[in-house]
């Protein structure tokens, strides 16, 4: 058996050595040497005692199977020919010219879904000044052009396509090409330059702003994201703040903000009077209040999405530039062909330096607090403190895009918000000195991935994580009590998205949505000593999905959203429904139709929380003490639009259940209560507008009817505390060559308080004595009316730096508007009511470059 096995070992090692053999001389015989084109023209030359004359640049890298021993000049000619798709030229019996070969070519452009030719697309030969269009028959024709070269074909609505012209070469006909429609939501804008330059609407009913399209609008100096908002009927601000954006009646905690699809916590700086979002990297702002896809959760009020530029950058672009309070700079940069980067930056110099802005600024946002002198009136403790004051903010945006292949789009975006205050405060004596401080910081990070698989579908991959921060140290200089708190918020979430664009009427479009939320509430105090640390988590499961149909008349979005919360056993279903039929002439008409839900809302517990300035603190739901807000809405309306006018009216009703006291800021005897309710809200918008190249001017109306129902409180019902039943505005832009002038008033009635009894404001009979409130919300406060108005000059400091200097003015009759009124009792029991009011005239100005 031995020598058996030995023999068949020789045998198969035999065998396999023979079959190595054979395969390495097959290798040899079937795979010739491989030899640059320049050492072929060597033996060439060598072989017919000839010589090639060509520029390096056009044989570099270029390879050649080896062969020699050609019986003729001509046969090795043609050899090289076949190899290396150059032209060869004799001059004379010794020299021969090599040179690119050139061909003349023609060809038809098509869509490839419908057949369709293409005209006006644009072709054109890279690294070269060559191009044409295509004709009304789609057809183009480029002469003398390189074998070697590639064209670029591009046409709006269509991918774009990068063809070598070698296919072009064996074609004695016109070529058809065929282009594949940019597979993305129909999102065509019907209606442009709505109030100004930059503002337009889409199908959808949703409010595109173009902050770099940007004209003017009253009182401001240059672009603000957010406070350009509330140019629109249906967006107000109680308290003329961003950080508390008002859509339809709902609070701002209940608005969706996205910066790149990373959910936004905290929004504004200088404790909301200035937008946190640069908007010179910002490309567009969208704003949904009615309608909204089921791709996107959360925000029982409206969705704010901004989005930076999303295409990869040709050219370097740049500027900066300073207001009264704060200097920036942007720039976008071209790393090469698939690689760019955008990135901004701001800060204030408040901390330096002293402004008339900066102190209007700074008497609005601290008025009534701990910074603020006037917080406790009476108090002989209080009149004898003094303080320094230390305030600055600043925001960071950066955005990495990478086009690895034709159908990958990688893009990864960061930006940090921070506000930061630090008070000093000094007693009777100088010697003892207390400092207060408050953080507030808003990081986020976000990735998307975007591949097309085919003409038809396309898929997106998207990530996020959101850290929100606020964190206060408040020492108090007469009891050296120490009061620390801290709230922080970190959602982090992924998306996996399909986009099949059937033909082009119909899209279909769906996908799932995980994200986990986490929120911790702080408080820390020394003397007496109190420590409490409340944490919760939440996470959300979502499917959706949605149909989007399209013609010459009828536009029609319908999806529903399917949420499924784990730790509370909660499965919630949101239809959702947008359609808009036009009629011809100008007219269309509109429905619109949502059920959201939210997961975390913002609470008051004391109106001193935080150096009373921010006073906010964002809980999680736990269907106890804190229950899943959830809201319907359903609108109707109608347009009209023809020779520069345009006419819009729409009528709304909004449900929203599920909201607690303690977050509406409540200063009356409901202050206490911790209990939860719903609000309902009726109204119509207005919006008449007319425009011509070098004018706009506009009237917008809102009526509104916002009221409570808390089961607890007696009465159940009662008006919100953003009831605003009226709200007009009366604007208008001017151009003028270089020079743009706007000039708008606004009007609202007086949102409501609630004052003492008349006769018997304080009930003496308790210990403490306590304030006899009548009827919640039972009053209002006077009407609020504040003019505005701007002006930007656009001049060239060279032939390639364009400047602009603006100047605002907001409240320029510096009118005295309360805001806001509530009543607390002194150190002698004696009734005191306190007043919030507006912004003074506040002027500002601006200077900004580019580049």
């Amino acid at each position: 058996m031995t020598s058996l096995r030995k023999r068949r070992l020789k045998f198969i090692v035999s065998i396999a050595f023979l079959l190595v053999c054979l395969n390495a001389f097959a290798q040899q015989t079937e795979q010739p040497l491989k030899i640059s084109l320049k050492d072929a023209f060597f033996q060439i030359e060598s072989q017919f005692n000839i010589k090639f004359s060509y520029q390096d640049a056009i044989v570099e890298g270029l390879v050649v199977t080896n062969a020699s021993n050609f019986n003729n000049l001509e046969e090795a000619l043609n050899y090289l020919r076949k190899q290396s798709d150059l032209t060869y030229q004799k001059i004379d019996d010794r020299f021969i010219a090599v040179t690119i070969t050139r061909v003349s070519f023609c060809g038809i452009l098509k869509n490839i879904n419908t057949n369709d030719i293409l005209e006006g697309a644009s072709v054109a030969v890279l690294n070269s000044d060559k191009g044409t269009t295509s004709d009304k028959k789609g057809a183009f024709s480029l002469k003398n052009i390189s074998n070697r070269a590639l064209l670029k074909i591009s046409f709006i609505g269509f991918e774009s396509l990068l063809v070598p012209v070698k296919e072009f070469e064996d074609s004695k006909l016109c070529r058809n090409v065929f282009m594949v429609p940019y597979v993305q939501e129909l999102e065509e804008v019907v209606l442009v330059n709505i109030l100004s330059k930059g503002i337009n609407e889409n199908l959808d009913g949703s409010i595109k702003l173009t902050p770099q399209e940007f004209g003017i609008l009253p009182g401001l100096s240059e672009p603000d994201v957010l406070q350009t908002l509330q140019a629109l009927p249906g967006i107000e601000s109680v308290n003329e703040t961003i950080s508390n954006i008002n859509i339809r009646g709902g609070t701002h905690d209940q608005n969706l903000i996205l910066w790149d699809g990373i959910k936004m916590y905290h929004t504004g700086h200088f404790f909301g009077l200035i937008s946190a979002f640069n908007p010179y990297l910002t490309e567009k702002v969208s704003v949904i209040k009615n309608g909204t896809s089921a791709y996107y959760n959360d925000g029982v009020s409206s969705l704010v999405s901004m989005e930076t530029n999303d295409e990869l950058v040709e050219k370097f672009e740049g500027g900066g530039g300073f207001n009264l309070i704060s200097a920036d700079a942007f720039a976008k940069i071209p790393v090469n062909d698939k690689l760019s980067t955008l990135v901004s930056a701001r800060r204030s110099f408040t901390d330096f330096v002293s402004t008339p802005t900066f102190d209007q600024f700074f008497q609005r946002s601290f008025q009534d607090t701990e910074i603020s002198n006037e917080a406790n009136p009476g108090n002989p403790q209080t009149n004898q403190i003094t303080g320094n004051e230390t305030f600055l903010f600043y925001d960071f945006a950066a955005k990495i895009l990478y086009d690895p292949t034709e159908k990958d789009q990688l893009r990864l975006s960061f930006i940090n918000v921070n506000n930061s205050l630090s008070y000093d405060e000094f007693g009777l004596d100088e010697s003892d000195t207390e400092t207060s401080t408050l953080d507030q910081n808003n990081l986020g990070i976000g990735g998307k991935w975007k591949h097309f698989w085919n003409p038809k579908f396309t898929s997106f991959a998207s990530f996020y994580i959101s850290k929100y921060r606020i964190e206060t140290l408040n020492n108090d200089v007469f009891t050296d009590q120490i009061l620390g708190q801290k709230n922080e918020v970190l959602e982090t979430g992924g998306k996996l998205t399909g986009l099949y664009q059937l033909n082009n009427k119909l899209s279909l479009k769906g996908g799932y949505q995980f994200y986990e939320l986490g929120v911790t509430n702080e408080v820390a105090v020394i003397n007496p000593d109190f420590f409490e640390n409340v944490r919760g988590v939440i996470r959300n499961h979502a499917l959706f999905s949605e149909g989007i149909w399209q013609d010459a008349k009828n536009y029609v979005k319908a999806g529903v959203r399917a949420n499924y919360v784990p730790s509370l056993n909660r499965f919630i279903i949101e239809p959702r429904l947008n359609y808009r039929r036009n009629f011809g002439k100008g007219w269309a008409a509109k429905i619109l139709g949502e059920f959201k839900s939210q997961y975390v809302s913002q609470v008051i517990d004391l109106q001193e929380d935080f150096l009373g300035v921010d006073k906010r603190r964002w809980i999680i739901a736990d269907e106890e003490d804190i229950p899943i807000i959830t809201s319907q809405q359903v609108s109707a309306g109608v347009q009209y639009k023809k020779k520069g006018w345009l006419f819009s009216g729409e009528a709304y009703y909004k449900d929203v259940t599920g909201i607690a006291s303690r977050s509406q800021g409540f200063l009356d005897q409901n202050q206490a209560i911790n209990t939860t309710g719903s609000y309902t809200v009726s109204g119509a918008e207005v919006l008449v507008n007319k425009r011509s190249s070098k004018y706009s001017v506009w009237f917008t109306y809102t009526l509104a009817k916002n009221e409570y129902t808390f089961d607890d409180i007696n009465p159940a019902t009662f008006p919100n505390n953003s009831d605003i039943r009226h709200s007009i505005s009366f604007a208008g832009s001017y151009t003028y060559k270089k020079l743009k002038v706007s000039v708008g008033v606004n009007f609202r009635s007086g949102t409501p308080f609630t004052p003492p009894r008349s006769g018997d404001p304080v009930n003496e009979d308790t210990v403490p004595f306590e304030i006899n409130y009548a009827r919640p919300n039972g009053a209002n406060l006077e009407d609020f009316v504040r003019a505005d108005v701007s002006a930007i000059y656009n001049f060239n400091l060279s032939k390639r730096i364009p400047a602009s200097v603006g100047v605002s003015v907001l409240n320029i009759l510096n009118k005295e508007n309360l805001i806001n009124s509530y009543f607390r009792l002194d150190e002698n029991n004696q009734l005191q009511r306190l007043d919030s009011r507006s912004l003074g005239i506040t002027p500002n100005m601006s200077f900004r470059v580019n580049f």
